[in-house]
């Protein structure tokens, strides 16, 4: 059965529901939760996105990340997508908001409008949490200290789900949540 997500209108107003392929299809604006994971030595977590994946295939990407369910909340999202894609449990008042941004670009893999409205939420984890990689989402992970985020994007683009805006805004949140 196709996942149904809620769509939204560019100003974030609901406007209904449709599958997931139409969301694409169409460049429906729809909501997505994003969990970066910060270990004690503010290295990110990124992970290696399976080359099973419809959209950006072998890819690094976000630590963990969804589309976020007609109906759900995105905090209850971003927690089922953690446990599901790395098997971190952890609950809902764990999580720290960063921010949320909105940001449309093509799949240039399978042609795609993806047309997100991203909640972006931060976890705290030691380096040495055993990790159980879901093999249908993630090939494998690595950490990557957050200040050298946005160089290793820039320097290797292609390696990387195009998210420029949101690496950028991610270190920019994390130094400050980090120098306060």
């Amino acid at each position: 059965m196709e996942e149904i997500l809620d769509i939204f209108n560019e100003d974030g107003s609901w406007r209904g529901t449709a599958p997931r392929t139409q969301v694409h299809q169409n460049g429906y604006w729809h909501k997505t939760a994003q969990v970066w994971l910060l270990n004690e030595f503010d290295e990110l977590l990124l992970q290696l996105r399976s080359d099973l994946k419809d959209c950006f295939p072998s890819l690094w990407d976000i630590s963990s990340a969804g589309h976020i369910p007609a109906g759900e909340k995105p905090i209850n999202s971003a927690v089922r997508e953690l446990e599901e894609e790395l098997g971190v449990k952890c609950s809902e008042s764990d999580l720290l908001h960063l921010f949320t941004m909105s940001e449309p670009f093509v799949d240039a893999f399978s042609g795609s409008l993806d047309n997100e409205i991203s909640l972006v939420y931060l976890l705290r984890v030691k380096k040495d949490t055993d990790f159980i990689l879901q093999e249908e989402e993630v090939s494998a992970i690595r950490w990557l200290p957050y200040k050298s985020l946005v160089r290793e994007y820039s320097e290797n683009a292609a390696s990387f789900v195009p998210h420029e805006t949101h690496f950028n805004k991610l270190v920019e949140t994390l130094q400050s949540l980090i120098d306060s």
